[in-house]
């Protein structure tokens, strides 16, 4: 039979339909640790689409991968030409060193292919994928490390992927090698747009003379804790990565009682101010946290007369500081934290500086996408 005069028109005809791209491939790089390796037919403003020819994937995100083995099933081999191109299928090798590609899933045709056209043959392993999601993938295994498996070949049903650009670190329209794009994987840091409501307990030990009338106050915390990542990368551009000295919005409602035998003092102060977020250690869950607040506060001081009928003075103070420096660390969307504080309050002859701890939880959940779908 006479493949040889119509077997470059074929090979192009199945590079097209099936996928069996060149090597030079673009690339998307997840968030969750996987590589994608294809042919991105759609970049809209919140999605892409791509026509998959190779995934690295994080074996973390698998709960089982099934190897077909079976001796009656023929092995399906990967050839991979010196232009670049790769093709699968049932190999027969010819006395001159000449292979026939016979069909799989994608095509039927035999395909001769010369054997100086031919850069590298390797077999694989048909395997079916499991995916924490529930997702199931049909695919050749080619390779397989310690964290990742690379799967080629991909099952018409899982060969073009609908992706949302949250989960997304890089688009590249050229192929990025695999140990450039784990280091990109290890170096990224999330953008900090998450919003945290928090709720705190806490003491109050106070520094100066008011020591001697109220040395101690115990009070609560109602917090709300806003990433501004998204707002800063609206104004320095696409290409912003996050700067850690770049910082978010906090604010804070607090009330703490201080008393001492028949006389006592109650605060409540309202606080807004910057607030930053530090990673300790990459991949570690937990993280310092810093914030300088300013705002005001209301005085309540309850005393007794010699009649020992109770005797309020309300008192309002515009000039309220307070600083803390903190570590918290993540269960997944929720987070528990101690903060060390420091309270300054002005505004009379005696100002009112205290420092303490509160200990605290608080939850994750992104408020922008929550008015976004409002």
């Amino acid at each position: 039979m006479n493949y040889h005069a119509n077997s470059i028109s074929i090979i192009y005809f199945i590079l097209f339909f099936s996928t069996s791209l060149k090597l030079n491939a673009d690339t998307l790089i997840l968030k969750n640790g996987n590589i994608y390796h294809g042919k991105i037919i759609e970049n809209k403003k919140s999605q892409v689409k791509m026509i998959l020819q190779k995934i690295y994937l994080k074996k973390k995100d698998i709960i089982e991968i099934t190897k077909n083995t079976s001796s009656n099933e023929k092995i399906l081999t990967k050839v991979v030409l010196r232009d670049g191109m790769i093709l699968f299928g049932y190999i027969q090798k010819l006395k001159n060193g000449d292979l026939i590609i016979k069909g799989n899933e994608y095509f039927s045709e035999k395909i001769p292919i010369k054997k100086e056209n031919i850069k590298s043959v390797e077999k694989t392993i048909k395997v079916t994928i499991k995916y924490l999601s529930g997702q199931v993938l049909e695919a050749n295994m080619v390779k397989e490390s310690k964290n990742y498996i690379l799967v080629e070949n991909i099952n018409k049903k899982n060969l073009k992927q609908k992706l949302s650009k949250e989960k997304i670190i890089k688009i590249s329209p050229n192929e990025i090698k695999f140990d450039e794009a784990k280091s990109i994987i290890q170096n990224y840091e999330p953008k900090w747009s998450h919003t945290q409501v928090a709720l705190a307990s806490g003491f109050l030990k106070t520094l100066n003379k008011v020591n001697i009338f109220f040395p101690l106050g115990i009070g609560y915390h109602l917090s709300l804790n806003q990433g501004l990542d998204t707002f800063w990368s609206s104004i320095l551009g696409q290409g912003y990565k996050r700067n850690k000295w770049l910082p978010g919005f906090n604010s804070e409602l607090s009330f703490f009682n201080f008393s001492q035998e028949q006389t006592s003092l109650s605060l409540f102060t309202f606080l807004v101010g910057p607030s930053w977020l530090f990673n300790i250690v990459k991949k570690h869950k937990g993280k310092l946290t810093f914030s300088t607040l300013f705002g005001a506060t209301y005085e309540k001081i309850t005393t007794f007369d010699s009649n020992l009928q109770e005797v309020n003075k309300n008192i309002y103070k515009p000039f309220a500081l307070k600083a803390h420096l903190g570590y918290e660390y993540a269960f997944s969307d929720i987070f528990t934290f101690i903060n060390l504080q420091l309270l300054y309050i002005g505004g009379s002859k005696i100002p009112l500086i205290s420092m303490g701890v509160n200990i605290g939880v608080s939850y994750k959940f992104n408020l922008l996408k929550f008015f976004r779908q409002i």
